[in-house]
């Protein structure tokens, strides 16, 4: 299969990952994805959080006197590192907040990046979620759900 669609919620798999919460969380997939072949992406497609920034510190909802959004870092084992603030990071996307306390996001032209994934068998995918600050966004307390896309890139 040169495509699969997978979703996930930080709360699932708490038998395999007890200490999974919405702002990190591992999930184990019970029917492994055979990946074959060499050059795979995978890409954020939907993604659903609540929170409250403000209440904890690292969250920088105040720039230049006025309240600003703030900006969620989605991290992903499946990713190849990029730089990110002069370190290598697996960031899959950077996502706005959409209304007061919400980040939710439904994106039809996703960015496909690059994953660190060539003719294996995927069992694990590991997310966390930083904010703005680069610090765990600790704030997110209720279940986290994205959905993410992995395509098999034809060789040119």
């Amino acid at each position: 299969m040169s495509e699969h669609w997978i979703v996930i919620n930080s709360d699932a798999n708490k038998e395999y990952f007890p200490d999974n919460e919405p702002y990190r969380f591992s999930v184990y997939l019970r029917q492994p994805l055979n990946l074959e072949g060499d050059l795979w992406t995978v890409a954020l497609t939907e993604l659903y959080a609540r929170g409250t920034p403000g209440n904890v510190r690292g969250a920088n909802r105040k720039r230049r006197g006025k309240a600003t959004n703030t900006l969620l870092y989605v991290y992903c084992s499946l990713c190849e590192p990029i730089i990110v603030d002069g370190d290598r990071q697996p960031l899959l996307r950077r996502v706005q907040e959409s209304d007061s306390n919400v980040w939710q996001a439904s994106i039809a032209n996703p960015y496909e990046v690059k994953a660190r994934l060539s003719n294996e068998l995927l069992n694990q995918i590991d997310l966390y979620i930083n904010d703005d600050e680069g610090e765990p966004a600790s704030f997110l307390t209720e279940r986290v759900s994205v959905t993410l896309h992995l395509l098999l890139q034809s060789e040119t």
